[in-house]
């Protein structure tokens, strides 16, 4: 049998690149690169175009990636705009905020410092109204217009002249049961804002209120504002700094570095000052189950600066509230009673410290106390036991 008649003649298509050799016979092609005349050629060898049609499967394939790599670079740099123009607005908001509240400090301040020693030195209460609410809970909170407390069911919101405007109940929304730990109103936001123990709830007069979902975890004690952040109090002795803006996590104060000598004291609860917003005063139980005062000042670099610590002699810190004076809180005790209480820096460490105690005309025992209304008409609300009463008081 003649072999060499049954042998197929090779077609030459796998060429070395380099040498020219065909890698099935060794031919020796002339030239390394093959013209397009050949290599058309060699396709129209194989059968009738089947390398053509993958040719062409390769192409739109290729360009079926390149358009989805076009769709996903696109929406990266949609969602990148989309973060950039949000932390721009947030910014710019910020900025536009703080604008208002430095020009409206400037003139707070000239119009207090004016007026502050006149009226703590002459002080009249005089009862403008009062109101019998259910419970003998203390939270409360106000703003210019509006009183919100607590009677450890239901909120209520009440006008300037203690008429209820409505009652918000919050218990059928809550997941799991939380007990309600401290209440505050932001100018900035036009809102009340409720701690419970393990979440945050925000309430604007005239709406719903809503959960704030960033801010979430157990065992919150307390909260205040020096009116650009948030500062939460757990009871683990920590403060946590949120953003008012978006709700953004800050920075974390240990109880190691508020405490430091006094590490074996628990804090209870804290409070900036309305006007003085770098001034904050906690409240403290001491190892001795006695309550005192700790006076702070908070830098903008992670600082809270330890100033004071005040122990008072034969009574114990309650509750603490700011007043639209510099230098002054006020403040009630265990013991039911109340007063102003004067912190001025005379000197370089150095404080000048004074009480100045309510004159009321009552024999109800006061719990809470709280500034209300505005510099045109100085008031305060008093939440008394024994009866339950709101007690509204201009001086």
């Amino acid at each position: 049998m003649n072999t060499s008649l049954s042998k197929q003649t090779c077609s030459h298509r796998f060429i070395n690149q380099q040498s020219g050799k065909c890698l099935h016979c060794g031919y020796l092609k002339n030239s390394v690169e093959p013209s397009i005349t050949e290599y058309e050629s060699q396709i129209n060898d194989d059968d009738d175009g089947d390398d053509g049609s993958l040719e062409t499967e390769h192409y739109e394939r290729l360009v079926l990636m390149l358009d989805e790599w076009k769709k996903n670079t696109m929406n990266r740099i949609e969602l990148i705009y989309k973060s950039k123009l949000e932390r721009l607005r947030d910014e710019f908001e910020r900025q536009q905020a703080v604008r208002r509240r430095f020009r409206a400090e400037q003139n707070k301040v000239e119009i207090e410092n004016n007026n502050s020693k006149i009226q703590l030195t002459n002080i009249n209460f005089q009862l403008i109204n009062s109101t019998f609410i259910d419970t003998e809970y203390t939270l409360m909170a106000a703003s210019s217009e509006t009183i919100f407390v607590h009677d450890g069911r239901t909120f209520k919101l009440f006008d300037k002249n203690l008429h209820p405007l409505v009652a918000l109940d919050l218990t059928n929304s809550m997941r799991e049961r939380s007990k309600v730990v401290d209440l505050c109103y932001i100018t900035y936001l036009s809102s009340y804002l409720i701690l419970y123990e393990q979440s945050l709830w925000i309430f604007e007069p005239g709406s719903n209120a809503n959960l704030v979902t960033p801010i979430k975890r157990r065992g919150y004690l307390s909260l205040t504002t020096n009116t650009k952040d948030l500062f939460l109090l757990d009871i683990d002795g920590t403060i946590e700094q949120r953003s008012l803006i978006s709700w953004t996590f800050l920075r974390r104060y240990t109880k190691q570095h508020l405490l430091n000598d006094y590490i074996n004291d628990q804090l209870l609860s804290i409070r900036f000052h309305s006007i003085e917003y770098t001034i904050l005063i906690a409240i403290i139980r001491t190892t001795n189950n006695r309550r005192c005062l700790m006076i702070y000042k908070h830098y903008g670099s992670n600082t809270f600066k330890f100033l004071d610590r005040i122990l008072f002699p034969n009574m114990n810190i309650y509750t603490i509230s700011s007043i639209n004076i510099p230098h002054v809180w006020l403040l009630t005790t265990c013991e039911k009673q109340s007063f102003f209480f004067l912190d001025n820096k005379r000197e370089y460490n150095q404080r000048e410290q004074q009480q100045i105690w309510f004159e009321i005309d009552c024999d109800y025992r006061i719990k809470n106390v709280i500034e209300f209304g505005n510099t045109n008409q100085r008031s305060i609300i008093l939440r008394t036991i024994k009866p339950s009463q709101l007690r509204l008081y201009h001086f």
